[in-house]
């Protein structure tokens, strides 16, 4: 932690994601949160929300990133091969440059619902995950800072109020995992 975010920032052309085991009940509706700042680093590739890992090994998960030069980008990682959902898209949502932006995916029935700053950006059928973690994606060097994630369950109900003790249910046991070298210069955990 520094001032309060996570931190995770990259020197190298490489990929990290840290997550919260077991954090969503993938058979339910559910809704993945997250503000995020650009602080430094490249502007044309992804960081952002990781959801449906399995077994702690960034080999199988699904990724709704964003860049700091206004595009998303949403892909599935089977094997550790990255197959596109839906390809580098620019978005006029999306603050450009070292800003913060908020990320949201909801599972509503059938469908998987994708937000940037509480914009409706993109919608597809959704797929059977490989499993229930949650967290966050940096890719290549760049620096990013994490506000909070949120992860509702039981949509209905959760929408009503959200509770600031919410984000110390998600962020104190992330787990740590990457490819590439070398390994992150800082990673600060809560």
């Amino acid at each position: 932690m520094e001032n309060g975010k996570y931190v995770i920032e990259l020197k190298s052309s490489s990929a990290w994601c840290s997550w919260q085991r077991n954090a969503i009940d993938t058979t339910k509706d559910f809704q993945i949160e997250s503000s995020m700042l650009h602080v430094s680093g490249i502007t044309n590739n992804g960081y952002g929300l990781c959801w449906g890992e399995l077994d702690n090994n960034f080999e199988n998960q699904y990724t709704f990133s964003i860049s700091a030069n206004g595009s998303y980008h949403i892909f599935k990682r089977i094997n550790n091969k990255v197959e596109d959902i839906i390809n580098w898209t620019s978005s006029s949502y999306i603050n450009q440059g070292n800003k913060t932006n908020k990320l949201a995916v909801t599972k509503s029935g059938d469908n998987l619902l994708f937000y940037i700053n509480d914009m409706l950006v993109n919608q597809i059928s959704s797929e059977l995950l490989f499993g229930n973690d949650v967290g966050f994606e940096v890719n290549y060097a760049q620096r990013i800072e994490f506000d909070y994630i949120i992860i509702r369950q039981n949509l209905t109900a959760a929408k009503q109020s959200i509770i600031p003790q919410d984000l110390q249910l998600y962020t104190p046991n992330f787990i740590k995992g990457g490819y590439g070298s070398p390994r992150p210069t800082k990673i600060q955990k809560p």
